[in-house]
């Protein structure tokens, strides 16, 4: 439980500090934030400081959230089941997983010894020598967020995490020196990932990770299943096929279930009206975003942000 919630606070997230306040419960969680760019975390203990506020650590975890920062998480025990950008990831002892800001995520479940360690920097802290496609991660990572290690892996990913870290707290080294242990250890990812024996995706499994990445990048301004299906050179019905196939759901599923995560990460930052929401997720007016948010949901969108403060 503890453990969550200073995973969730480490990455930086405005969604989940703003929800922490709401709810009371004391922000001092033991962060090793070296900066504004970069935090670092080499240990899950010290969590004293927010017994009493199990309950309400519990609630905070129930709702989507926003990722503010590129991150790298190595489980080191435990397990730990969340969903990024609509996709469903089972983090277990010795996975890495790298994740770019603006996913949203939510978790499904874990287990009491979840341990987690990685690092995190921020966008502007990011090494330009890294950009890819569409979230700027390189291309192998994109494909493949997550991988499982092996112990000679974990020491050098370790290694590498611990000598940036020391480098930026030292607060001597310069920065084009430190960015450049970052695209090191980047490069570390890519070269186990391209090691790794995986059999190769079919034609079906390709349809299904483009369509989450062409969904993260457009649910706010497409909400057309034929705009999905045309980046794909397929029709819409056979986009919806494959999807129903894999997963259970349809492509017009997915799309709703992405605005409505979308609608909730912004309703509970506290920072938008209900109406600039709607603009935001490109509806024509309040009105229609109300009704299209109960229908899912079961509630209005305000009565869902007051909800979740009682």
């Amino acid at each position: 439980m503890f453990i969550l919630s200073y995973f969730l606070y480490f990455c930086g997230m405005k969604t989940i500090r703003t929800m922490i306040r709401q709810c009371g419960i004391p922000a001092e969680l033991p962060v090793k934030q070296i900066g504004e760019e970069l935090i670092f975390v080499d240990t899950l203990s010290s969590f004293e400081r927010i017994e009493g506020y199990a309950d309400k650590v519990n609630d905070v975890l129930k709702h989507p959230f926003r990722l503010d920062y590129y991150c790298i998480f190595i489980c080191t025990g435990g397990c730990l089941v969340f969903m990024s950008d609509m996709q469903t990831y089972t983090l277990k002892k010795d996975c890495c997983i790298v994740l770019p800001p603006a996913s949203i995520c939510q978790i499904v479940s874990y287990t009491g010894d979840l341990k987690i360690m990685g690092i995190a920097c921020g966008r502007d802290f990011y090494p330009i020598e890294l950009a890819g496609v569409d979230s700027n991660l390189p291309l192998e990572i994109l494909k493949e967020p997550m991988f499982k290690m092996s112990n000679d892996d974990i020491h050098l990913t370790v290694s590498s995490m611990n000598l940036i870290a020391d480098m930026y707290r030292a607060g001597t080294v310069p920065e084009r020196i430190i960015k450049g242990q970052l695209v090191t250890l980047y490069n570390l990812l890519i070269h186990i990932i391209r090691n790794i024996h995986h059999s190769t995706g079919s034609r079906q499994g390709f349809i299904v990770k483009e369509f989450f990445r062409l969904l993260s990048s457009n649910v706010r301004i497409e909400r057309r299943m034929s705009f999905y299906a045309e980046k794909l050179c397929i029709t819409p019905k056979h986009l919806s096929c494959v999807l129903k196939k894999a997963t259970g759901l349809s492509a017009a599923d997915w799309i709703r279930e992405r605005i409505i995560q979308e609608a909730k990460v912004l309703l509970l930052s506290y920072e938008y009206p209900v109406w600039q929401i709607s603009e935001i997720l490109g509806f024509p007016n309040e009105s229609f975003f109300g009704t299209y948010f109960r229908k899912a949901t079961g509630n209005t969108p305000a009565e869902y942000a007051r909800i979740y403060l009682k």
